[in-house]
């Protein structure tokens, strides 16, 4: 009777255990950006560029009514797409300026700044507004691998780092100071920089970019192994 009764409580146990374990491990639900970026159709969606010039208006245009923005624009590296002699490969209106980004502008301006007829970024998914950046951006080395990158597979995209217009950091259009920046999503990483060995960012206060990583600045996480100063 006794065994009987121990069995059953070791059985009991187990399937306690077992329960709870299932629910530690059932993952939470998805944000929006989640869901949007475990679609992976969206996520090998290329944004084609119309090429027919009779559809754009020029980044003149666009000034005429924000000129604010445009003033802005001046002094980021991505007012050369406004100069030929800079596009090499691009050539065409489909590159130049800030259709090169929101697309064709003529029925914006036809219908007196209707926002429905130009693409903005502030409701896109990380996909859609990623994917216009790749356009120009998805050849360089550090972002050749991006689309399938775990930023972006988990609804981090281009724009929630980087702000073409309203940059805090004038070095890579940042929206914050780097590490600073960084942190505010990897909490994790920043209590491992504050142990007694540690990588030196928060000395050099900076994270990126990473261009071409240590050996062990790769692999070391996975290999758990302390990388020295």
């Amino acid at each position: 009777m006794c065994r009987w009764n121990l069995h059953t409580m070791v059985s009991l146990l187990l399937a306690c255990f077992c329960s709870t374990g299932m629910l530690i491990a059932k993952p939470g639900p998805k944000t929006d950006k989640q869901s949007q970026a475990s679609n992976q159709t969206d996520l090998r969606k290329k944004y084609v560029r119309p090429a027919d010039p009779v559809l754009y208006v020029g980044s003149d245009v666009c000034q005429t009514c924000h000129e604010d923005i445009y003033k802005g624009f001046e002094t980021t590296p991505h007012f050369t797409t406004t100069m030929e002699a800079k596009l090499e490969a691009h050539k065409g209106p489909e590159w130049h300026g800030c259709e090169a980004c929101h697309g064709p502008g003529k029925e914006h301006v036809e219908g007196g700044g209707d926002k429905t007829k130009i693409f903005t970024f502030k409701d896109a998914s990380p996909q859609e507004a990623s994917a216009r950046c790749l356009g120009c951006h998805q050849y360089s080395e550090e972002h050749g691998n991006y689309e399938r990158s775990a930023h972006l597979l988990n609804g981090v995209g281009c724009i929630d780092c980087h702000a073409p217009h309203h940059a805090k950091e004038s070095e890579f259009l940042l929206k914050a100071k780097s590490p600073e920046l960084c942190y505010g999503c990897h909490g994790d990483v920043r209590a491992q920089f504050a142990r007694p060995f540690h990588h030196r960012v928060n000395e050099v206060r900076r994270l990126v970019p990473c261009k071409f990583p240590d050996p062990l600045c790769f692999w070391g996480p996975a290999l758990n192994v302390t990388v020295r100063e």
